[in-house]
């Protein structure tokens, strides 16, 4: 019986060791054959994971300016067969195993647990007003029993939601009911985590967001019977109805917080809370096309409103408030749009390819900031998930939306970013959510919140007309000198 069980754990771990070498194999080989990863742009005009020298965009010093991710796909392709060979090996020398063996049924994919479901029952949450709401930092600052109740109504608000932008207007009108019913039954429990002097404040939120899912619900009364106005206003509300529950979360947010950042980063600026962005695009004498097209028709210019999110990374948040505020962006074009990301912020080779302070003479590089759930002392930074051994951490906003925003960076220096930053482009068969290279080792810090649909209309060579703080800005605090 000893030697059987013995021979079970050989094999069990054999399998294992099998499995992990395919899965690492598949990896490095689709790493070699995937387009180059958002990192800045440098001289040469490419971006790619490589570190940058002089004389070519993205190469790695010695490499005599071969571009990196030339460099870096030859070497993946070579560890990839090596992992492959490996696993066949190991797979035929070990004794049987069954699948239960090596992948235990009572554990849950990543994309399953609560922390990053949805009321609307998807397995992974691609929304970015709800994706913002779970950063507000509640359950950190105020402890989880006390924010249930709030995490209880944004979930029920989200299926209200989700059932009107699907026009599913009966399940939608029962739906609507079930959280109108929930905001007045648990009013003491939702009012009772907040501060004294805010009180005031939430329950005029609170009253605010009864009074328009009343409304949601008459218009789903009158768009089930197919009323065209009612149709186009459910959906509206919804996303209001919406965005309230995330200004009533927000606003438990202690009078008194500031966020947790390390001294050595203490001259950057910062943002104390969450900013609304406006970009306006145009098409530029370098695109392809004349005017953006839909099947509602042309424009020539669009706009993307995005929220950046000073609680989950505030200096990155930061930043990027300061240079929007400086105009630095007015008049780029947009450098890369390939499917994946849409990237811009490089200045020119004049200025480093990226932000100079007013009276300096070097770039100002970005710490890498990760904001990770649950952690109450603050981001991580200058370090990965990886590299600082918390695997399995979730990051607070994962690149699981479309128009997950983050600062680019250099591959192999965390703190190399600078005022080039892009927009992701979420596709779950390329980039699955919490299995991706991006989660945890890239600094993210918002999300496009409208005008998603404009995205994958944009070209390289589009013009950033315009970008504008619409609020916020009181939350942003200056570099120290």
């Amino acid at each position: 019986m000893q030697i059987l069980h013995s021979r079970r754990r050989r094999s069990v771990l054999a399998h294992v060791a099998a499995v992990s070498a395919l899965v690492l194999a598949a990896q490095l080989l689709a790493l070699s054959f995937t387009n180059p990863g958002p990192g800045p742009r440098t001289p040469g005009g490419a971006s790619s994971f490589g570190v940058s020298s002089p004389g070519h965009a993205g190469s790695r010093p010695g490499s005599a300016g071969r571009p990196s991710h030339e460099v870096q796909g030859t070497t993946s392709q070579k560890a990839g067969v090596l992992a492959m060979i490996a696993a066949i090996c190991v797979a035929f020398l070990a004794p049987p195993a069954e699948l239960s063996q090596v992948w235990p049924s009572h554990i849950e994919p990543a994309n399953a647990r609560q922390a990053i479901s949805t009321g609307a029952g998807d397995k992974v949450n691609r929304d970015p007003i709800s994706l913002l709401q779970l950063a507000i930092p509640l359950e950190e600052l105020l402890g989880q029993n006390e924010v249930k109740a709030v995490r209880e109504l944004q979930k029920e608000m989200e299926g209200a939601k989700q059932a009107a932008v699907t026009k599913d207007f009966e399940r939608g009108q029962g739906e609507t009911t079930n959280v109108l019913e929930f905001l007045t039954s648990r009013e003491k429990d939702l009012l009772k985590p907040f501060d004294e002097s805010r009180k005031a404040q939430a329950k005029a939120v609170k009253d605010e967001l009864e009074a328009e899912l009343k409304a949601l619900i008459k218009a789903e009364k009158k768009a089930k019977k197919l009323d065209e106005a009612a149709v186009e206003k459910v959906a509206e509300v919804a996303i209001k109805c919406q965005q309230l529950v995330g200004k009533f979360e927000e606003l438990m947010v202690p009078p008194s917080y500031q966020p947790k950042i390390p001294k050595d980063y203490k001259n950057y600026p910062v943002l104390n809370g969450r900013a609304t962005i406006q970009i306006t695009l145009a098409k530029g004498p370098k695109s392809d096309k004349e005017e953006f097209i839909l099947e509602k028709g042309t424009f020539p210019e669009v706009n993307l409103k995005l929220v950046v999110d000073g609680y989950s990374a505030p200096v990155s948040a930061g930043a990027f408030v300061e240079l929007i505020n400086k105009g630095f962006y007015n008049g780029m074009e947009i450098q890369r749009s390939d499917g994946f990301i849409i990237q811009t912020g490089d200045p020119g080779p004049e200025q480093g390819n990226g932000y100079i302070p007013e009276g300096g003479k070097y770039v100002r590089n970005l710490p890498l900031e990760v904001g990770i759930r649950g952690r109450k002392e603050g981001p991580l930074y200058g370090e990965t998930i990886d590299e600082a051994r918390m695997v399995g951490s979730l990051a607070k906003t994962p690149f699981q939306a479309d128009g997950t925003l983050s600062w680019a960076r250099k591959e192999f220096e965390n703190d190399s970013a600078s005022s080039q930053w892009f927009l992701f482009l979420f596709d779950s068969d390329m980039t699955p959510a919490g299995k991706n290279f991006l989660d945890g080792r890239y600094s993210s810090f918002g999300y496009v919140v409208e005008g998603q649909e404009w995205m994958r209309k944009t070209s390289e060579g589009d013009i950033v007309k315009n970008m504008k703080v619409l609020d916020g800005m009181d939350n942003y605090k200056p570099p120290s000198s």
